[in-house]
């Protein structure tokens, strides 16, 4: 921020906690990458792929946007 609000760093937030057919659980720092192919070890995929997955995390997805480092 330019001026006053908080910056949180997450990317050593980065475990793949758990994950099932069609649920799982991530730490905010996990790279869309990371969770991609832990979803493909059990035949699932992701619905979106942001140009930047290998850098972009879910908290920054969801905080940032489309982009995910946002």
């Amino acid at each position: 921020p330019l001026e006053g609000g908080v910056v949180v760093q997450v990317t050593k937030l980065d475990r793949i906690l758990w994950t099932t057919p069609g649920a799982g659980r991530f730490e905010a720092g996990a790279t869309m990458l990371a969770v991609d192919k832990a979803l493909a070890a059990q035949g699932a995929e992701l619905r979106f792929h942001p140009s930047t997955r290998a850098q972009a995390t879910l908290g920054g997805f969801v905080a940032g946007g489309a982009a995910g480092i946002g």
